[in-house]
């Protein structure tokens, strides 16, 4: 059957205080709008604590005008996930053959890109250079569609598929360039 997954990373975030300001910021915000309860719970099917969805939860999903989203559709396992540290976040349908450079903007070779990756989740650099220009970027600028190396993201489990809207509003509250993927699981 599966899980439906929707993911939204912070590209911006660089530090552990600044993910756990940032997460915090954002589930207040969330509480407030009642889309999440002011409490944790583990809904998120195996990947940590989550907080259930509140009583507007369909707001992210308003489309229609006049939906107000007052409740009326009750989630039944729907959460979202704060993940908050070094984390690689993917969508497993994305292609992972290139991924573009953030200083020349040629698409070039994953390996190098998931290589870094893989030494900055171990505690290295978050650096990668560019195997065509030479120059190196933070791994956080290198963007790919369905993936990334974050210190922050939010994973929304079993929820209607968010409106643009919603998206949009998120990254303006947040501040901050995101990447938004979704996939079932």
């Amino acid at each position: 059957m599966g899980v439906y997954v929707d993911t939204i990373l912070d590209r911006e975030v660089e530090t552990l205080e600044q993910a756990q300001e940032a997460a915090a910021a954002m589930v207040a915000w969330l509480v407030d709008r009642r889309i999440i309860e002011d409490r944790q719970c583990d809904a998120c099917f195996g990947d940590g604590p989550c907080y259930p969805a509140g009583r507007d939860f369909m707001l992210v999903h308003q489309t229609a005008p006049g939906d107000t989203g007052t409740g009326a559709d009750e989630p039944s396992h729907a959460a979202m996930r704060v993940a908050i540290g070094r984390e690689f976040l993917f969508s497993r349908s994305a292609g992972f053959d290139t991924v573009a450079c953030p200083k020349c903007r040629k698409d070039v070779d994953i390996r190098n890109y998931l290589d870094a990756g893989s030494d900055w989740l171990e505690g290295g650099p978050d650096t990668v250079a560019c195997p065509d220009c030479g120059a190196t970027s933070p791994l956080r600028e290198w963007e790919h569609d369905g993936s990334g190396f974050v210190m922050l993201a939010f994973e929304f489990f079993d929820w209607p598929e968010p409106s643009p809207e919603f998206i949009d509003a998120f990254a303006r509250r947040l501040g901050h360039r995101i990447t938004y993927f979704s996939e079932k699981r």
